[in-house]
């Protein structure tokens, strides 16, 4: 839905930009203009707002929702109407937009603080916590969400483990569920293609996972036995503390490349290979690994990356200042 992708990251959403608290958020500049470099144009405003709200500009905008809107030329009109979006008002000797502790003075107000503010104003929960609720109780959404970006350089995964999240991915459950004629079976040949049969109890999802778990194993005796809800929406802030990060990056790699070769065999009848799915999961790993390990210049932030990234050397080590892949 569009009011969950404008949202932040850290709140299910993909940072669409929402036009309308865009536009809102462009025309409270106004104001800012208005009070701290007025110009020629302040004339026009003073003239509309005393000749048909009755009151200077400074009057209306410390109280806006006491004055229509309505005979308003519409310039100034959603120009007020904007104003009155961000909750803005003359509070602590200035005015400003937001209350209490989120009140933001006008001279500090800017376009991002203003659309942040109405984007926050209307935030939803996805409905992707309660559509798993009865699965899985309540889970940990917002380190789900955080899980995602640890590793931001590949796109197309996180792309792919976001609809995951989300349950959004067109499974043949899914596509059958808006009606639509088709063979729900999987390629393993279970009656039904849903999120949790693909991604875990499917035989090929069962043998990537498999290894993936004994790279977890080899990293730390303290990981978790993978479960439905790891593979589905990664780990809890606890679970994170003796899980390095490179696993939930290899997860999501691992899903991508189990619905490649799902549409692989959907499309051009190419039968699923697990040992060919694993080989693509560490081509996959071996390109972008030294393309992050850039970030990391120096030896602290080095030895960060071998214990998160490199999985204390299960995954990756450091040599000589090089990075050496090892899967």
């Amino acid at each position: 839905a569009r009011r969950v992708v404008v949202q932040p990251f850290c709140l299910g959403g993909f940072s669409v930009v929402d036009f309308q608290c865009k536009v809102l958020a462009l025309h409270v500049q106004w104001v800012r203009r208005f009070v701290s470099s007025p110009s020629s144009w302040v004339s026009f405003m003073v003239f509309w707002f005393s000749s048909v709200l009755a009151a200077p500009p400074h009057a209306v905008f410390s109280s806006p929702n006491d004055y229509p809107v309505d005979f308003l030329p519409p310039f100034y009109r959603s120009l007020l109407l904007a104003w009155r979006a961000c909750k803005g008002s003359f509070q602590v000797s200035t005015l400003g937009i937001g209350s209490g502790i989120e009140f933001c003075p006008i001279s500090s107000m800017s376009t991002r603080s203003s659309y942040l503010l109405l984007l926050s104003d209307n935030a939803v929960s996805p409905h992707c916590e309660v559509k798993f609720f009865p699965l899985f109780g309540s889970l940990y959404w917002s380190w789900t969400w955080r899980q995602l970006f640890f590793f931001d350089l590949d796109r197309p995964v996180i792309d792919l483990a976001w609809k995951v999240s989300h349950g959004v991915l067109y499974t043949a459950e899914r596509l059958a569920s808006f009606g639509y004629d088709l063979s729900t079976s999987c390629f393993c040949s279970d009656p039904m293609e849903s999120l949790q049969h693909l991604f875990f109890y499917c035989p090929l999802a069962v043998s990537v996972f498999s290894w993936v778990q004994s790279l977890m194993f080899l990293a730390s005796p303290l990981c978790p036995t993978l479960l439905l809800r790891h593979v589905l929406f990664g780990f809890s802030s606890d679970e994170l503390s003796v899980v390095p990060k490179v696993f939930c990056y290899l997860l999501n790699v691992s899903k991508f490349y189990i619905w490649v070769a799902r549409n692989d065999f959907r499309f051009r009848g190419k039968h699923p290979s697990a040992v060919n799915v694993m080989e693509r999961v560490k081509y996959r790993v071996r390109f972008y690994l030294p393309l992050f390990f850039r970030r990391f210049r120096s030896d602290r932030r080095r030895r960060f990356f071998v214990r998160q990234w490199g999985a204390r050397g299960v995954v990756a080590s450091v040599r000589d200042k090089v990075l050496k892949v090892h899967i």
